[in-house]
Order: C-alpha cells, then sequence, then structure tokens
C-alpha cells in the first residue's frame, strides 16, 4: 500500500460526458493488469481513462511519496506533500466522454491557465481548451464566466459544476449498459463482478459463470436463450453467497429451497410448486417481478440417490421440477407462473461423486483429504454426472455448469482480511462502534482461526462461530463497563479466550 491517488466524483454532463471533480487524496496500491486502484480500506475503483461509465468515483494521477519529495522536496513532511499534490491536481479540469468503441471512458486533463488562454482568445466560447467535440462545454455553461477576471474563473466553474450535482434530469445511457428488467439500476457485468469479488474470496471462476449466466438472463428478451446452472462445491464455499449478492445488486427476487425437503407432486410433503409460492413472497407478492427472479433449489445432490424415479422422496424430485424448469405457466393455487423469465440455480456438494473421480485419477482415496490444488484439477461433467444416476432429462434443462472449490489456508486467511463480509471486519466494526474500542489482531490470530476452520470441513462457515468464541470473554467485560481504547488478540486468545489484551 506504498502508492497514493486522487478520488474523483463524477458529475454528468449532456451527450455523455462528463466531468470529474476531485475529492481527496486516497492510500492503496495500483493493480496495472485490472487497471484499478485498490485503497487501504479494501475498496476498488476503476482508473479514469478506460473506466466504467456507469461508477461514481474514479481514482487516478498515481504517485508516490517518494516521488513528491524529488518534485517538492525532501524537507517537506508528508502532510505538506500531500497538500501541495492535491493542490497541483486541482489546477486542472477532468473532462470526459463515453467511448463506443472501448465501451469505457476516453478523458483529457485540461489546465485552467488554458481555458483562460481560449476564453481570452475566442470570447465566442466555440471551442474551450480543446478541439474535440465530446470535451467542449456548452455555451450556456460557460457564458456566465467570460467576463470575469482570471482569478475567479476557476471557482466559477467549480461553482458550475457543483449545480449541475444538484440537477434533476442527470442521463443515464441504458442502450449502451445492461440493466436488469425490474430495476431502473444499471450496472455493468465487470460492476457486478467487482461488487460480489469484494465479498467472496477464492471463488473467481464460480463468480464469473454465475455473473455471466445471470446477466445473460436478465439482459436477454428471448426466452431460448436463457438457461438455468449447476453450481458443484463443498459446503461454506460461497455457492449461495454468490447468488444472494447478484440478486441483492440486482434487486432480483431470491428464494431459496431445500430439495430435502420436498416430494413427487401428488405425496406427502411440500409440493415442488410450493418454491413458486416462496419466490412470490420474497417479491413482496409482486409476481411480475418473481417471474423475473431468481430461485436456488440446494441440496439437489441428495435427490440422486433414490433407486427409481418412483421414489418420492429421492430422485422423482428431479422429475417434478422438470415443469417448472421449462419455460411456461404453472398453475398454482390462486394464481398463474410464467417460468419463461425465470432463472433457476440448482446447488450440491456432489462430494461423494468428485471423491469417487479424484480416486479413479489415483490421487487421492475416499478417506484422504481433498487439497485445494487436487480439487482445482477436477472438472464435474454432465456426462459424470449421468452414469452417477442424475437423470439426463434433468440435466438437459441445464445450460451452465460450474463449481466452487475448497478453500486453504491462505485463502481463508486473506478472506479474513480483505472481503467485507469478513467476521474479523464485523467484529472490529462492532467494538468500535459499540465501545469506541479498536480491535488489533495479529497475522498468528488469523492464521489459527483459518487452521481450525479447516478441520472442521465447513469452510468458511465456521470462521464466524470460531471468531465470536475466542472473543466471548473480552465481549463480556466491555459489555459489563470496561472502557478502554484497544483490544489485542493474538493465536493465544484463540487457544484460550481469556488471554487478550486490554490498553
Amino acid at each position: 500500500m506504498n502508492s497514493i491517488a486522487i478520488l474523483f466524483e463524477k458529475v454528468s454532463l449532456e451527450r455523455q460526458r462528463f466531468i470529474f471533480k476531485p475529492k481527496k487524496i486516497v492510500k492503496g496500491v495500483w493493480d496495472k493488469e485490472e487497471h484499478t486502484f485498490l485503497t487501504i480500506d479494501g475498496d476498488y475503483y476503476d482508473l479514469l481513462d478506460g473506466g466504467d461509465p456507469c461508477d461514481d468515483y474514479f481514482c487516478d494521477v498515481q504517485t508516490t511519496i517518494k516521488e513528491l519529495k524529488k518534485t517538492f522536496g525532501s524537507d517537506n513532511t508528508e502532510d505538506e506533500l500531500l497538500k501541495r499534490y492535491y493542490d497541483l491536481c486541482t489546477d486542472y479540469l477532468y473532462a470526459g466522454y463515453y467511448d463506443e468503441n472501448t465501451n469505457g471512458l476516453s478523458i483529457k486533463r485540461i489546465s485552467f491557465d488554458h481555458i483562460i488562454e481560449s476564453i481570452e482568445q475566442n470570447k465566442q466560447i466555440k471551442d474551450v481548451a480543446v478541439n474535440e467535440e465530446f470535451y467542449v462545454f456548452e455555451k450556456n455553461i460557460l457564458k456566465d464566466i467570460m467576463n470575469l477576471p482570471e482569478s475567479e474563473i476557476k471557482g466559477k466553474i467549480d461553482e458550475i459544476i457543483s449545480e449541475l450535482d444538484n440537477e434533476d434530469n442527470v442521463k443515464e445511457y441504458p442502450n449502451i449498459i445492461p440493466s436488469s428488467k425490474n430495476s431502473q439500476k444499471l450496472i455493468t457485468l465487470k460492476k457486478l463482478r467487482r461488487e460480489v469479488l469484494s465479498k467472496i474470496v477464492g471463488q473467481d471462476d464460480a463468480v464469473n459463470d454465475i455473473t455471466r449466466g445471470i446477466m445473460i438472463n436478465q439482459t436477454s428478451s428471448n426466452p431460448n436463450n436463457k438457461s438455468h446452472m449447476l453450481v458443484t462445491g463443498p459446503t461454506g464455499t460461497g455457492k449461495t453467497e454468490i447468488v444472494k449478492i447478484v440478486c441483492d445488486t440486482l434487486n432480483l427476487p431470491f428464494f431459496e429451497a431445500d430439495a430435502t425437503a420436498y416430494t413427487k407432486e401428488g405425496y406427502v410433503g411440500k409440493s415442488v410448486y410450493s418454491m413458486l409460492d416462496g419466490l412470490i413472497t420474497a417479491a413482496d407478492g409482486d409476481i411480475e417481478a418473481a417471474q423475473n427472479g431468481i430461485l436456488v433449489i440446494d441440496e439437489i445432490d441428495k435427490k440422486v440417490y433414490g433407486r427409481t424415479s418412483d421414489d418420492v422422496g429421492g430422485k422423482a424430485v428431479l422429475y417434478s421440477l422438470l415443469k417448472i424448469m421449462d419455460r411456461g405457466i404453472i398453475e398454482l393455487n390462486n394464481t398463474v407462473f410464467d417460468t419463461s423469465d425465470l432463472t433457476i440455480i440448482c446447488m450440491g456438494a456432489f462430494e461423494e461423486f468428485y471423491q469417487k473421480k479424484l480416486k479413479d485419477n489415483n490421487k487421492i482415496g475416499f478417506s484422504e483429504p481433498t487439497s485445494k490444488s487436487q480439487r482445482e484439477n477436477i472438472i464435474l461433467t454432465k456426462e459424470d454426472l449421468v452414469k452417477e444416476g442424475v437423470p439426463a432429462e434433468f440435466l438437459g434443462r441445464i445450460g451452465d455448469v460450474t463449481s466452487t472449490i475448497p478453500f486453504d489456508e491462505e485463502t481463508l486467511i486473506h478472506l479474513l482480511y480483505n472481503s467485507k463480509l469478513s467476521a474479523l471486519k464485523l467484529q472490529k466494526e462492532y467494538f468500535k462502534e459499540a465501545f469506541d474500542v479498536d480491535l488489533i489482531s495479529t497475522y498468528g490470530y488469523a492464521k489459527e482461526i483459518a487452521k481450525r476452520a479447516l478441520k472442521s470441513k465447513t469452510n468458511a462457515r465456521e470462521l464466524k462461530p470460531l471468531i465470536r468464541a475466542s472473543l466471548k470473554y473480552a465481549t463480556d467485560e466491555f459489555l459489563s463497563g470496561k472502557r478502554a481504547k484497544v483490544l489485542k488478540i493474538n493465536k493465544e486468545t484463540v487457544l484460550d479466550s481469556k488471554k487478550y489484551y486490554i490498553e
């Protein structure tokens, strides 16, 4: 985290053009491959040039303290260097437009001195600062500054930009940016993935596959272009959480059904059609929204072990699901439900299938632990599933298959430090909010938590209870009125929750 940059806020003009206002200095790391800036707070921002036009904030003009010392002199303090750096950056106007050729922003940094010169040379304000029409301000935007003294021009432009922020008719551009059908929120696939990956760590391939599949379904008007999905992978690796985050970001109704609770239609137990009632309830009774929602059917692998299609609590349930998975009209008790736009995502660990394939590949036996590297090399195909008894008719309704993978210790530690949903981060926020205490954890603490989570066989799901257990005595003490500034925890705290340090 040795770089610094300026955080910019976007202001929309007309004809897909924008102004970018410098807001503050941020510290972090420039990711050259992703063309993004990662701040010390864990936030990712696109760089201005080539950035996502849907974003509201960007980072750019990266440098380092070392470079600033070369520019302004090493006798300056860090605060003085940062102030001079910020002042220098605000001597420019940052303007840009949406470039259809690159599907990103094209940016020009224009010095205010250049703007002043242009105004003096051309009082008609036909072109200001540059010749490209996308960067040119409308006459009505600049007419108020034509006769101002030079010293007031920059301030006036800032005032005009601030007024633009308050306009109610700022235009978005749905023709270039996909949008969900039941939401006015515009979003690109890149932005959706970034949101999911800020919370889900170590499952990039699954995130990419799931977000792509859902976005295709949401942006396609032809039901024949839509697909249901199958997501396999161990418990606690984020299968359901990925979909929840996508639904929350796109404002889509979401309902999760446990396949083990359902039976074949006409027998005692829950009917598979009641899953649709659950989705309607999740959509607050809005049937149209529910029809465009996401239905997750978990533990689907548990239904494979039925001996025949007549096993009412087993494989027969998969056959009962076929009518829902086909795109058409379902008659419910009080209404009809059109599944043409519905996305169904079936999930399951399929652990026995994985272990068998691993054994067939002469990698490990049934009793051996499955490592992350070994599991990554195993691809569970539809052909494998058919051989193991999954009905071909069921898999025929599945378009996309993807998998999550087991966590290793390093990935769990990375999750604890970087995921927005990290149980450790949530505890730090809690102690700060409730007691105004800074909770400080060592690397050894995170490593021990990760090690114990792996032993539990439930992956990331075990992190929260482990962390809460390690903090139970410290929490009791602060809830009983203890006052302090700092609470320190380390590996010893995991081994014995009474061993923590207060300052």
